[in-house]
């Protein structure tokens, strides 16, 4: 009797320790994903001026509460979601934050409303401003159009690779 209370015991004992295993398996190998997609991420230039305004301020329910500065500094630029994703663009006299953000690889139908990405065919040119944008919805982003240049555009082409804007 007493050796099959053992064997059960021990039974027990041997499939908590698997369950325990396992989870920590699971949770090395998740650490491995992130820590290799954290390595393919780019480092934005200080040419590229973002901020993060999390108290919302602006009043915009963006998710991350991101926003692309104009090239000239004084105006922000973000998507209004509640509207099925138009534009926005807002004064600003601030001074970016020394915050630094990074290009994070992914598909452009990863990027949500109001996601700050990038877009381009060769990831080499990450000191274009034009390059980066504001999602809006599935098809288009808005963009400052030039350096120096307060023209707001709205892009619905095709770009091969798209990175989303992600602080570390």
């Amino acid at each position: 009797m007493k050796t099959k209370e053992n064997r059960e015991i021990l039974e027990r004992m041997a499939q908590k320790f698997a369950k325990k295993m396992n989870e920590l398996m699971d949770e090395i190998q998740e650490e491995a994903e992130e820590e290799e997609s954290e390595s393919k991420c780019i480092t934005i230039p200080d040419n590229i001026r973002i901020i993060k305004d999390p108290s919302n301020t602006f009043s915009l329910e963006d998710g991350d509460s991101l926003y692309l500065i104009s090239p000239n500094n004084k105006c922000i630029m973000s998507a209004i979601i509640e509207n099925g994703g138009i534009p926005w663009v807002g004064c600003y006299n601030g001074v970016p934050n020394n915050q630094i953000f990074f290009l994070k690889p992914c598909n452009r139908k990863d990027l949500k409303c109001g996601d700050i990405a990038f877009r381009v065919d060769k990831p080499n040119r990450t000191e274009e401003q034009c390059l980066y944008c504001v999602i809006l919805n599935d098809h288009e982003c808005a963009y400052w159009r030039n350096e120096g240049d307060m023209d707001m555009m709205i892009d619905d082409e095709e770009w091969p690779l798209w990175y989303k804007v992600v602080e570390r």
